[in-house]
């Protein structure tokens, strides 16, 4: 996997947003469960992404089926999903 400067701050972007979402979505849910699940589903999905922009196929699809599976768990004790 190439890492050039450029890919990298890409990333680091990428990441910076994702806390700004995912603060604004824990602040607009009020601390609540769903506004963590939700944000934590933010930043997992950005996590995959970036697997998948260098080309780590297996680890974004492995990680993709265990956040679905820990999804569907955590839907089964919230009203939210």
């Amino acid at each position: 996997v190439r890492k050039n400067g450029l890919s990298m701050m890409f990333f680091s972007s990428i990441i910076v947003f994702l806390g700004i979402i995912s603060s604004a979505i824990i602040i607009t849910h009020h601390g609540s469960l769903d506004g963590l699940i939700i944000a934590a589903t933010i930043w997992v999905t950005g996590g995959i992404g970036v697997a998948v922009g260098h080309s780590l196929y297996f680890i974004a699809i492995v990680t993709t089926f265990i956040t679905y599976i820990f999804i569907r768990l955590f839907s089964q004790k919230t009203d939210f999903f």
